[in-house]
């Protein structure tokens, strides 16, 4: 059974080469997702290549993972704001370190 399984991964990895775009090209377009919306088009190029290809689908995971903590990150400073004493005291030191700025 377990050679059965191996060779069909291995033809849907050979189809997935030939039917959809190198992994190069597959690779920038998710990079692109995270940025912009991507078109229909585009999404099942990514889908049906990350069918057959762990690589390509594991870099997606990957960068869906950065961007959630990056969000979540985001979330949490944004809530942080400084109060009024620290933000004098940082403004005087840099005027005292930094005269010609003003």
């Amino acid at each position: 059974m377990k050679e059965k399984m191996s060779l069909l991964k291995m033809i849907i990895m050979y189809l997935t080469a030939k039917a959809t775009p190198s992994c190069e090209v597959i690779s920038k377009k998710i990079s692109e997702s995270m940025d912009r919306d991507l078109s229909c088009w585009e999404r099942l190029q990514i889908r049906f290549h990350t069918l057959g290809c762990k690589f390509c689908e594991r870099y997606r995971n990957q960068l869906l993972s950065i961007r959630k903590m990056l969000i979540k990150i985001d979330e949490k400073t944004s809530e942080e704001v400084l109060p009024d004493e620290i933000k004098m005291k940082m403004k005087s030191a840099i005027k005292e370190h930094f005269p010609h700025n003003q």
